[in-house]
This record gives C-alpha cells, structure tokens and sequence, in this order.
C-alpha cells in the first residue's frame, strides 16, 4: 500500500522514541495519524497484542474507532470486531483491544506490546502511568506508546513532553492545523469567528495555553510569574528565608522564599505523600535554605488526632518561628492577594516548583483533584499575611449641627 501524509503525520508515525505525543488542534488528523501507526504495527509484526485507548467511552467510540474501521475498510484489510470484548483481529494473528482511559484500573493484569491514546491530555497522570506499565509484551517490535491530543493547559502531558518531565525517551510532534491541506474550504475561519483568542491559540492552534475560565489564580501567568535564579544572593545578603505550609496527610505541603522588596522568590517546594508535620518540618530545616519563619495554616493552632501536640508547636520546636493570624483570612481574600501580585509581578517561582506551578495554573472554585491546591495554599498563607489586601475605606466625616 501506498498512503500519503502530511509531513507532520510522516515524523511522527516514523519517531524511534518510545513515547510519542502529537500535540495539534481539530482537524490536525491526530485520530488519523493514531491510526495509520497501529494498522501499521499490527501488519509488520504479526500475532502481536495491542491497545486502542482514549480518554473516555464516548471519545473512543465517536472517533478512534471509527477511524480505525473507516481506514481499514478502505484499505481492503480483513478483519473481525468482537464487540463484548472489543477487539479488532487480523487474519494474521494481529488482535487490538479498545480500551477507555475512564477505567484505568481494568487494564491491570494485561500485557500489551503497544498502545495508541486519543485525546490524552484529558485524561489523567494516574491512567498513563497504569498503561505504560501494560506496555511488557517482548517479542514484537519496540515496545512503544503513541498519542494525540489537543493540549489542556499546562498539565501533565506538557510535562512530560515539553516541559521539566521530559526525558530521552520522550518526543513531541506539532501537528499545525492549518497546514491540513484535506480540511474543507473555509473550515478554519468558521472556527476564528466562533473562538476568542485564548480558546482559538488552544483548541485550533494546539498551543500549550493557561485558560482563565474558572481558575482561581487567574492573573498567573508562566511567562512572566515562572524563571530561574540564583538564590544566593539573598544567603549572602544574610536574609532569612521563610516557608509557607499547608497542613495534610496527603500531601504534606510548604513553599520555602524569600520577601525582597515587596516580591516573593519561591524557590523551592515540599511535596510529602502520606506525611506528618514532624516529616514537614524535617524536610524543611534539612531543604538547606536557612529557613527560620513559617507561616502556616491558622487551624494548626488546635490540638489533632495524630499527636499530642499542635501543628504549631511542633514547628516552633523545629525551631521555626510561627507567624498565623488568629483565624484564616476568606479563601477569596488569600485568592486576591496573590492575584493582586502575580498581575502586578511581585511572584517570581522557580521552575523547579512543578506542584506550585501546576497549582496557581490548574486550580478551579468548583472540586479539584485531591492533589491540586495544597502548595498554592501555603504560599498563599503567607503572602496574605506579609501583604494582605485591604479596602480601603473613606475617612469619617465630622457632622456638626
């Protein structure tokens, strides 16, 4: 067979690595290009197992399969569709399970040589890490993950392929929607009248963008708020550093900086599965920035639980000292606070810390995911603290009769 690509669909279907993401807008042909590369797989390396995945049901029913069918169809390739096991067989061994990332846990147990996922930016870190450990079956080519995705923010799938988690074994493809010579005519403008900037440079573009629709931390921004620098000139000027804590089991979080002419310096984070404040204030004093103040959550005044003594007391023994308020300011206050300061670039974080950065990017005022908001707490605790935002209030005027 001879089938024509875009140069795009050519890079990515010929990529050596052994996770391959490309990353482009509607009508890229990513379910396409998916596809052409599992068909392909399954022709070259005969008997072998593998993995048609999406992020949910209704994805890999209304597109992967679809397109999985429509292409064999029109290649003329024999094949057999169980639909209660949903599997695709070849006449010569080949067999492909479809699979929705919506039940992760399901794939445990099985042992695949590859696997294609549709719109994975949209599923989770904890699906992709259950299906790469699926990825076992020797014997049959590269042992290799490809997927496709329009991006959704700054979340685990730009860090993995463009951003700190990115690895040798990692690449990306941009796959630019207006270079589908295939798509009907006018198609792109109707799509420019329909979408503002920020959901067009996403949805269209595949651009890597921080959407502001319900985010609490609007103003952040990564390209002004997100840089590397050099901590020691504030160790050498003898400036002590400080750390704002957020008290959980799970995560244990703080943020360590420094206040410096009205701007924070994050500079590092503390990120604790299944902890306690003694792991916190350990790993704080032991972080090897001079930590001496903590400002953290105002409950951690009362006694919990799990120790006899109060999360405050156990950081003064740490030998930090405790700056809280008598109560928690409103969560909306701590939210314009930080606002207030990302917009006007009092926040400088290093890129070091991922959890904050996805933090201020990711978190929504509807439910998060348990993970999400407990470093941004923190370091909200303290920057309300140190730079509250007040109303300001007209004078009282004199009344004489």
């Amino acid at each position: 067979m001879r089938i024509k690509l875009l140069k795009y669909q050519w890079d990515f279907i010929n990529l050596p690595h052994k996770f391959g993401f490309l990353r482009g807008g509607v009508g890229a042909g990513k379910s396409y290009t998916l596809c052409v590369w599992a068909i392909k797989r399954m022709i070259e390396h005969p008997g072998s197992f593998g993995l048609i995945c999406a992020n949910s049901y209704s994805q890999l029913q209304r597109a992967t399969l679809t397109t999985m069918f429509r292409l064999l169809d029109d290649w003329g390739i024999q094949y057999r569709f169980n639909r209660l096991e949903q599997m695709i067989y070849l006449e010569n061994g080949s067999k492909a399970k479809a699979h929705s990332l919506e039940a992760y846990d399901d794939l445990r147990g099985m042992e695949a040589a590859w696997a294609i996922v549709d719109e994975l930016a949209f599923s989770s870190i904890k699906a992709w890490n259950v299906l790469v450990g699926r990825i076992r079956l020797k014997g049959y080519g590269p042992l290799q993950i490809r997927a496709g995705s329009t991006p959704n923010g700054f979340n685990f799938v730009y860090d993995m392929f463009a951003g700190p988690l990115k690895t040798i074994y990692h690449e990306e493809v941009y796959a630019d929607t207006r270079l589908n010579y295939h798509l009907p005519e006018g198609y792109l403008e109707s799509l420019t009248a329909s979408y503002d900037p920020l959901t067009y440079r996403q949805e269209v573009l595949g651009e890597y963008v921080a959407s502001t629709a319900g985010r609490k931390y609007y103003a952040f921004d990564r390209n002004n708020n997100v840089t590397a620098f050099d901590h020691s000139r504030f160790v050498l000027a003898g400036l002590e550093s400080s750390v704002g804590v957020d008290f959980n089991v799970n995560p244990a979080t703080a943020a360590i900086g420094w206040l410096w002419n009205g701007t924070y310096y994050i500079v590092d984070e503390i990120f604790q599965e299944n902890s306690n404040t003694f792991n916190q204030v350990k790993e704080i004093n032991e972080a090897g920035y001079g930590t001496k103040i903590a400002y953290p959550d105002a409950a951690g005044k009362s006694r919990n639980s799990s120790s006899t003594k109060t999360d405050h007391e156990i950081i003064r023994e740490g030998g930090l000292e405790v700056r809280a308020p008598r109560k928690n300011p409103p969560i909306k206050d701590r939210v314009n606070t930080a606002n207030w300061l990302f917009s006007n670039n009092k926040v400088i974080i290093h890129p070091r810390c991922k959890n904050l950065i996805r933090d201020f990017e990711e978190e929504v005022w509807e439910k998060n995911p348990d993970e999400i908001g407990h470093v941004a707490d923190g370091a909200t605790y303290w920057m309300h603290y140190e730079t509250p935002m007040r109303v300001e209030q007209e004078p009282q005027k004199l009344i004489q009769w």
